[in-house]
């Protein structure tokens, strides 16, 4: 006989104590984990996408307020006169360009928003042609320009570019 009282013959077996099971999981217990990760995950999933297609619109955004801001500072230090031309649907895209002057080459570089997944430029100054905004050496700008921009969500952004120079940025987020 051993400790628990029950018999055996043979080899001794070792039985946990009493109100103690085995280490480890159960299927029950495992499953029940699963399920609630699932559905942790299905809230959360929805809430992230909507996260990162806002973020790439608000980075659009930044781009473009930087590119002029940068193309503008160029100017200034060049002393010459830049062009940005803002191409809505369908070809999405702005070109900054300048003219060879003062032993400099030209310029002419092309962006897009590929790395901002599904934002799309919607138009300039509520149109949907494409606008030319110069910027002179001395840093002012003309036309005055607001650029649109949306995402999936239907989130809007807008960059107001002012003939002093400036431009402004403000969202919309849905």
């Amino acid at each position: 006989m051993n400790i628990t009282g029950h018999v055996q013959s043979g080899s001794v077996q070792k039985r946990a104590p009493a109100g103690r099971s085995a280490a480890g999981f159960s299927l029950v217990e495992l499953l029940i984990t699963l399920v609630l990760l699932g559905i942790v995950l299905a809230i959360a999933v929805p809430s992230y996408r909507g996260w990162v297609d806002n973020s790439n619109l608000k980075g659009a955004g930044r781009m473009i307020s930087s590119d002029f801001y940068d193309t503008r500072a160029r100017a200034m230090a060049e002393n010459r006169a830049y062009t940005i031309t803002y191409s809505p649907d369908p070809a999405n895209t702005y070109r900054i360009q300048a003219a060879a002057a003062n032993n400099l080459a030209a310029v002419d570089e092309t962006k897009t928003f590929g790395e901002y997944g599904t934002v799309r430029m919607t138009g300039v100054n509520g149109g949907s042609a494409a606008v030319t905004v110069t910027i002179q050496s001395r840093g002012s700008a003309a036309p005055n320009a607001t650029v649109g921009l949306t995402n999936v969500r239907n989130s809007t952004g807008t960059v107001t570019v002012l003939m002093t120079g400036r431009a402004h940025v403000t969202y919309s987020m849905q």
